[in-house]
């Protein structure tokens, strides 16, 4: 029994020492490792060339007395990886991720046909990706991504057929994706992101069936988006954004009902938002910003119970927001900026109370309604909008609002009115606290300074360019402006008798196609004919000097109507009402 006893803590007092001894190929494999990536100037090299047992250097694991695990992550790793790695054969895993190794990733790596996880992602490697990776028959985990590896991807990258996780994105690799890709059929992650490929997205990926994560942002494809991607059933996160994919959205992407994210922003896709989108009840964020998607935003997507991020910004959508939006009560980030949407923001949004950032400038919005509750929102750009102070005194609390500028407020764009006749221009413009100034001709009228003007007998002094510019004590630094208004006032012309017009003659009556207008004395100077509807706009304007014949309008371009027509020369005006059909 003793001698047993003594042996056992013999052994024990050995165990130590026995278990740290690998041979002596592979500790100089390490040691070449430090020396060729300045490990003197590593973060952590605790251990590291000492006669300390291996297993206590620094990010090295042993099994078995055999090197099996290198994770020296973010430890200011420089140079190059030496040949010499491949004496570790019995290496599972190799992660130098997040130093700044560079030089080719050498070709030895692939002797290491044991790995199962190789991170070499966040450094400066160049060269190309070694086809001899097929060796790779038990790697699970790649990660080469962010480097600045050039070339195409190895045909040969489809026998890694164990690959599980393959990263290759942010590098400058070009040439096709192989279709040898959808062969890697135990894939759950691929990113192969931010680099210079062409050519279209290959349908082959549709087999992928494990496939929870893909990421192909920024990549260089172009064609339309395959539509075999709906066959992805277990797909989470899709980026695709930043390509330039065209046609519409594959409505078979609605049937992935397990997608959490979806980006498809920054293409050239066209048509409209599919309302089938109501159906991805996992849907988190949706990004279809920058395209030249049209059509209305689908109130479908306010089914969408766990979405928190929606960006729409950049398109051609047209229409109302839709009030569904306001049940969305995960909301953080609206960005729906930059459409050509009207009507008013839904008073639904006052409940969204997780609000970070609503973004809606740039569309012809004319009423917003009181969001100054949510306690998060610190985003809030609403400039370029048809609103007023009404819609922006109850938000100007809201901080990080943007407000202005707003688009001028439209009116009349020309107003017609015979010498002496009254004229009275009036907007209603909303706001607690309005000050009101009429401008004519750049020059503030004095005393004009409520939301109504009125000229009791006009004089031909008051023809000119009008606008009211309206300010606000609530609000600062916003100031709106009314569109031009072009005030003309006439006079009949001497000499000519109104009632039967015998010395003017304009036909036919009604007009189609062409309109002739005819005077039967000669005149000196410069005739401007004018053709203004009943709201004063002018449509049609022609300058005619002396001439003996009829002088031709097109008017094939006019609505059917009642139109004026104006013959003015110098302070001398004639006016006559047709009809065009």
């Amino acid at each position: 029994m003793k001698h047993y006893s003594i042996l056992f803590i013999v052994v024990l007092g050995m165990a130590p020492k026995l278990l740290a001894q690998v041979p002596q190929i592979e500790k100089d494999a390490l040691i070449a490792l430090y020396n060729a990536t300045d490990g003197d100037n590593w973060t952590d090299n605790t251990n590291w060339l000492s006669e300390e047992p291996v297993d206590t250097w620094f990010g090295i694991a042993v099994s078995g007395e055999r090197v099996t695990g290198i994770q020296l992550y973010g430890n200011n790793l420089t140079g190059n990886i030496p040949e010499e790695i491949d004496d570790l054969s019995k290496l599972t895993l190799l992660g130098f991720y997040d130093n700044q190794l560079s030089g080719i990733i050498p070709s030895e790596l692939s002797n290491l046909v044991d790995l199962e996880h190789l991170d070499l992602d966040g450094n400066q490697l160049s060269g190309s990706v070694p086809p001899s990776f097929q060796n790779f028959n038990k790697l699970k985990q790649l990660f080469l991504g962010s480097n600045q590896l050039t070339g195409s991807i190895p045909l040969e990258i489809g026998e890694m057929t164990s690959l599980e996780y393959l990263d290759l994105g942010i590098n400058k690799l070009t040439g096709s994706i192989p279709v040898e890709l959808g062969l890697l059929t135990n894939l759950v992650y691929l990113s192969m992101g931010n680099n210079n490929f062409n050519g279209p997205l290959p349908d082959e990926l549709a087999t992928l069936s494990k496939l929870e994560i893909l990421y192909l942002s920024w990549a260089g494809l172009t064609g339309q988006i395959p539509s075999s991607l709906g066959q992805l059933t277990v797909l989470k996160h899709l980026d695709l954004g930043g390509n330039n994919f065209s046609g519409e959205i594959p409505i078979e992407i609605t049937g992935i009902l397990s997608l959490e994210r979806l980006y498809l922003n920054n293409n050239d896709l066209t048509g409209n938002i599919p309302s089938e989108f109501g159906s991805l009840t996992s849907l988190k964020s949706l990004h279809l910003d920058h395209n030249n998607i049209s059509g209305a935003i689908p109130g479908e997507l306010g089914s969408l119970s766990e979405l928190d991020d929606i960006r729409l910004n950049n398109n051609q959508l047209e229409g109302s927001v839709p009030a569904e939006l306001g049940s969305l009560v995960k909301m953080r980030i609206l960005n729906i900026n930059h459409n050509q949407l009207s009507g008013e923001v839904p008073t639904s949004f006052s409940s969204l109370v997780n609000l970070e950032s609503v973004r809606i400038e740039s569309n012809q919005l004319t009423g917003l309604p009181d969001l100054s509750a949510n306690p998060s929102l610190s985003n809030f750009v609403i400039s370029d909008n048809n609103l007023t102070f009404e819609d922006i005194e109850a938000n100007i609390g809201i901080s990080g609002i943007v407000y202005s500028p707003q688009n001028n407020i439209p009116g009349p764009e020309m107003i017609f009115r015979d010498l002496g006749q009254p004229l009275q221009i009036s907007f209603q413009v909303g706001g607690s606290a309005n000050e009101y100034q009429w401008v004519k001709d750049d020059v503030d009228i004095i005393g004009e300074i409520s939301d109504n003007l009125i000229i009791a007998n006009t004089t031909l002094q008051d023809e000119g360019t009008y606008y009211l510019r309206i300010t606000n004590t609530l609000v600062p630094d916003l100031t709106l402006l009314t569109e031009d208004i072009v005030v003309e006032i006439g006079a009949i012309l001497t000499g000519i008798n109104p009632l039967d017009n015998r010395e003017v003659e304009i036909y036919p009556v009604p007009a189609q196609e062409r309109l002739f207008i005819n005077m039967d004395d000669p005149f000196n100077g410069t005739l401007l004919i004018r053709v203004i509807d009943v709201s004063g706009k002018e449509w049609k304007r022609k300058k005619v000097q002396k001439t003996d014949r009829p002088t031709q309008l097109d008017v094939s371009q006019l609505r059917d109507g009642i139109y004026t027509v104006i013959l003015q020369m110098e302070e001398k005006v004639f006016v006559k009402k047709i009809v065009k059909q």
